[in-house]
């Protein structure tokens, strides 16, 4: 199966009803299938759906750490440093410990590092 599917039982959950909030166990639940989903398609490269679908979890639960860290990561595969660094940001703001986010943080700073660094020798090279 390429992702999880999001049962009708889930969805209906998150619309709430006679101006009742849905309970905070169904909006995790259905928050751990969008991250789901999003890991699926990421491994299949769908980078841009996988953020779409980490972006919807996140919109349900705003302190889903784990849904910025994932979407982080596909941001960083996408080459998008800035956006992913802004979740790795995020997601150690929502859960301080969180050491895979400090480590892929490090990890693009050295990426741009070495872009800079790459764009400075190009240069170099061009003017002689």
């Amino acid at each position: 199966m390429l992702f999880r599917s999001i049962s009708a039982e889930n969805m209906a959950g998150i619309i709430p009803r006679d101006g009742l909030q849905p309970g905070d166990e169904q909006i995790q639940k259905v928050a751990d299938d969008y991250v789901e989903r999003g890991l699926d398609l990421a491994e299949q490269g769908e980078y841009i759906l996988a953020i779409l679908n980490y972006s919807k979890a996140i919109k349900l639960k705003p302190d889903y750490a784990r849904a910025y860290y994932d979407r982080g990561v596909a941001f960083g595969n996408k080459g998008n440093y800035i956006q992913a660094m802004a979740n790795y940001d995020q997601a150690i703001k929502l859960k301080p410990d969180y050491s895979n986010a400090y480590v892929n943080r490090g990890v693009i700073y050295s990426r741009r590092k070495q872009r800079s660094e790459e764009r400075r020798v190009g240069k170099e090279c061009r003017s002689r």
